[in-house]
C-alpha cells in the first residue's frame, strides 16, 4: 500500500513524561509520602525524632492528632527524600512499631505525624533485633 500523505509529526511532551516516569518510580519504589518538609526547622525535627527512637526501644507515641500508639521500634527510622502527592520532593520519615504480645500486629507511623515520644522502655542505642 502507498502512502498518500506525508507522515504526521507529533509533538511529545518529553519533560512531561520525564516526570511522570520519575513519579511512577517514586511511588512503585516507596518513595511517595503524605507530606513532605524542605525547611530546616522540620528537617532539624525529624533527624531529633530518629535520635530520640533506638531500635528495639518501646515508646509510646502522642500524635499530633491527640491518639497515640505503642510499640517496640523494628529498626532505627531514617530521614529519606520523598516526594508528595503534588510532586513536591522534600524529606520525612517512618517509624516501624511491633509488638511481640501481638505478633501479626505493627504500624509505620510518620516521623512527622509524632508530637511527643514517651520512653517506656528502653534498651542501649544501637542494639538489633537481628
Amino acid at each position: 500500500m502507498q502512502r498518500t500523505s506525508a507522515p504526521r509529526r507529533h509533538a511529545i511532551d518529553t519533560a512531561g513524561v520525564a516526570w511522570r516516569a520519575f513519579l511512577y518510580r517514586s511511588k512503585a519504589m516507596g518513595r511517595e509520602a503524605d507530606t513532605v518538609h524542605t525547611d530546616q526547622g522540620s528537617i532539624a525535627r525529624l533527624q531529633a525524632l530518629v535520635k530520640d527512637l533506638p531500635d528495639n526501644a518501646k515508646v509510646r507515641l502522642h500524635l499530633h492528632d491527640g491518639s497515640s500508639i505503642e510499640g517496640i521500634v523494628t529498626v532505627v527510622p531514617t530521614v529519606q527524600n520523598f516526594v508528595d502527592a503534588e510532586g513536591v520532593e522534600g524529606v520525612n520519615g517512618v517509624v516501624k512499631l511491633i509488638d511481640n504480645d501481638r505478633p501479626s500486629w505493627s504500624a509505620t507511623v510518620s516521623l512527622d505525624t509524632i508530637a511527643r515520644v514517651e520512653h517506656l522502655y528502653s534498651v542501649f542505642y544501637g542494639t538489633s533485633q537481628t
